[in-house]
């Protein structure tokens, strides 16, 4: 597993350093960072991300990022590739200011589709993939050796990015899989919140309600398995998928295995 970092207010912020491979080698720690927005830093959060990153890429919308922008960060680079085009992003993401979270979260089954059809458009829709691929020419160049990639929770287009960097670097999928199935407890309190204020609203808190914010903020197989099955189907595998739709080389592998791996 990622180790978690201990901040005041950033939530589910992970290295991933640690993380072994098949190969018997590990992740190396203080390189590669996930994590939940950024908007709530505190002056601690903030003079900690300023000394351990880089570069940090936000894959949130251009409205999310509106709503809550990223701090700035002194010496450290800001890249925004959104992944999801606005209608894709619906019912799959946390709900901004503007929207009511008793109707946002209503239809436990239309939460649960939603995010499971957000995953599969990671790898069919030519946008998404083309985000993903700009993501990795990042890495790959090297310029900002310390990243950190975030979105809203750090758990559907977040835990994407952090399942195919795992699998490029070696990682079996099983470890990979229990890593992004994680942020489910990571994100634990931040459930039991949403749910008090849908409790305190003159609806109050159904039965639907805790079902369908139960699905939003779960890091299941069920939605990842999505992904990996449109791998599949449309690249003949996760090797397709990075080579023809990511367009990363056998060589650049290599190179990302040399700067980010132990040993």
């Amino acid at each position: 597993m990622g180790n978690l970092i201990t901040t005041e207010k950033i939530v589910n912020i992970r290295d991933l350093g640690g993380i072994p491979t098949m190969d018997g080698r590990r992740i190396k720690e203080g390189f590669l960072f996930r994590s939940g927005d950024l908007g709530n830093a505190t002056d601690a959060d903030k003079q900690l991300l300023t000394g351990m990153l880089d570069l940090v890429v936000d894959f949130r919308s251009p409205e999310e990022r509106i709503a809550k922008p990223d701090p700035d960060l002194e010496g450290v680079e800001n890249v925004h590739l959104p992944i999801l085009g606005t209608e894709a992003q619906k019912n799959t993401h946390p709900p901004t200011a503007k929207q009511n979270l008793a109707e946002v979260f209503s239809d436990p089954v239309k939460v649960r589709s939603g995010l499971r059809g957000a995953y599969a458009k990671f790898v069919e829709s030519e946008f998404s993939v083309k985000q993903y691929e700009q993501f990795f020419r990042l890495l790959v160049e090297g310029k900002y050796p310390r990243v950190l990639w975030h979105c809203s929770a750090g758990k559907d287009r977040t835990g994407f990015a952090a399942f195919m960097i795992e699998s490029v670097l070696g990682v079996d999928r099983e470890t990979a899989m229990e890593d992004y199935k994680a942020t489910t407890g990571y994100l634990a309190g931040d459930l039991e919140k949403l749910k008090e204020s849908i409790r305190n609203t003159e609806e109050g808190l159904t039965e639907e309600h805790e079902q369908a914010l139960e699905f939003a903020f779960e890091a299941s197989e069920f939605y990842l398995s999505a992904a990996i099955e449109k791998m599949d189907e449309l690249f003949g595998g996760f090797d397709g998928y990075l080579k023809n739709g990511l367009h990363v080389t056998d060589e650049e592998v290599e190179l990302l295995k040399k700067r980010y791996l132990e040993g």
